[in-house]
């Protein structure tokens, strides 16, 4: 299935959060969502992650930003990291655990590749974090996860280097600041968005509150690697490749 492609982008033209008439549509949503999920595979349209447990993190877009309408048509299977591009004000908030994301210059690689690369970097933290901790693990596997862990960390470093490069052309590598900017035009000025922030992203941080409280993240990334997970079958030599993956970036 081809992908969609990803725009950054902020406004909704009818949002559950500020409709009055918002209960029989949410109704709806939340019984097409299981659905939708299933026509798509339990894979995301704009970047193709797949993850049949679902959960949190594999959500449902309106493609046209009208979120009363559920039409099977007009809905998408996304992953989080996906649909935030689509409301990046909302990513720009601290609910609990600090800044979620920040806004980058970085042409040469993909929004939906930049998703990947979010995404294994998470991984990398938390396959560290549980080996380190396990009293029964062999002191060189542990060792070999806090490489993997370094070199995601170096990844991140440089995808960060570049909110100095969105600053100093937008004025601010804050999604809120962006999103507020955004609001603002009219709506032929919000469609050539397209072009002039075609060389930015959304880089997502790592930690991601739904509420103002707990980090979810955690959890999310040890579904991934627990049984039945994207991640689950991971061998330690494919490891090593991710490692060199991450260097490559």
């Amino acid at each position: 299935m081809k992908t969609l492609p990803l725009i950054i982008s902020v406004k909704a033209k009818n949002w559950r959060g500020t409709d009055p008439e918002s209960g029989g549509a949410d109704a709806e949503f939340q019984m097409v969502k299981p659905q939708v999920r299933a026509r798509d595979n339990d894979s995301c349209r704009f970047c193709g992650f797949r993850s049949p447990k679902g959960g949190y993190y594999m959500q449902v877009h309106h493609r046209n930003d009208d979120h009363s309408d559920n039409r099977p048509d007009n809905l998408v299977t996304t992953c989080m990291h996906c649909h935030a591009v689509h409301h990046i004000g909302f990513w720009g908030q601290d609910r609990g655990a600090g800044r979620e994301a920040s806004i980058i210059y970085l042409p040469e690689i993909s929004q939906a590749h930049l998703s990947h690369l979010c995404r294994t970097i998470l991984v990398a933290r938390r396959y560290c974090e549980k080996v380190v901790a396990d009293p029964k693990e062999m002191e060189d596997r542990k060792q070999s996860a806090r490489q993997i862990a370094e070199s995601a960390e170096v990844l991140m470093d440089r995808f960060r280097s570049r909110e100095a490069l969105a600053e100093a052309r937008l004025g601010s590598s804050d999604p809120v600041d962006l999103a507020n900017a955004l609001l603002k035009l009219n709506d032929e000025d919000y469609e050539r968005r397209i072009e002039s922030l075609s060389p930015y992203r959304l880089l997502l941080l790592g930690p991601h509150c739904k509420e103002r409280g707990t980090d979810m993240m955690p959890q999310i990334v040890d579904d991934w690697l627990g049984p039945g997970g994207p991640y689950g079958n991971i061998k330690p030599a494919v490891w090593k490749n991710l490692v060199q993956n991450l260097h490559q970036h």
